[in-house]
């Protein structure tokens, strides 16, 4: 029950999060999230990878959640949402 009231906050918070990059297939993500690639996208989910070190971080599974908090190697935090059969990445600001 926690989880689903965590989880709620965070979708509430989306309008007012800035610097969103969402992918239709694998790209690099955008300025906020400049840690982070994306390995592939798939129906399973996607592969967030170290651009610097080429390894693999987090595999985020699409379709499953609404959303998912993520940590990049800044210790930044993204939240990943699978919407309308993208992947969007949006920085959390404190």
């Amino acid at each position: 029950m926690a989880s689903a009231f965590r989880r709620r906050s965070l979708l509430a918070a989306l309008p007012a999060l800035a610097l969103a990059a969402t992918a239709s297939r694998p790209r690099a993500a955008a300025e906020g999230a400049d840690v982070l690639a994306l390995g592939h996208l798939d129906p399973a989910g996607v592969t967030l990878v170290d651009r610097s070190r080429g390894e693999v971080r987090r595999h985020l599974p699409l379709g499953h959640e609404p959303a998912q908090l993520l940590i990049d190697g800044r210790g930044r935090r993204l939240l990943a949402s699978d919407y309308d059969n993208g992947l969007t990445l949006l920085p959390l600001v404190d």
